[in-house]
């Protein structure tokens, strides 16, 4: 049985980097994570996919769900879940 590694220990977040963002995202997620979901937001012009993420990272779609969620929520991104019926 395949157990995903633990994600990695979040580094202090460079509040510097990014105008605009709130004060409480200290240490909220790791800066690579971040780093990663704003250079494929930038290359695609739109939210990074799970498995886009989880690749740039060297990672399995799954633990990539879970750092774009810890990235999302860092950054204060909120977003709306739309269910089609």
């Amino acid at each position: 049985m395949f157990t995903a590694p633990p994600l990695p220990t979040p580094a202090p977040f460079d509040d510097d980097a990014t105008p605009g963002a709130p004060a409480s995202i200290t240490g909220a997620a790791p800066t690579d994570a971040v780093a990663a979901y704003r250079r494929l937001h930038r290359e695609t012009g739109k939210r990074p996919t799970a498995e886009a993420l989880g690749q740039a990272l060297g990672l399995k779609r799954t633990r990539g769900s879970e750092l774009r969620i810890a990235v999302e929520r860092a950054l204060g991104i909120h977003l709306a879940t739309v269910i089609k019926s």
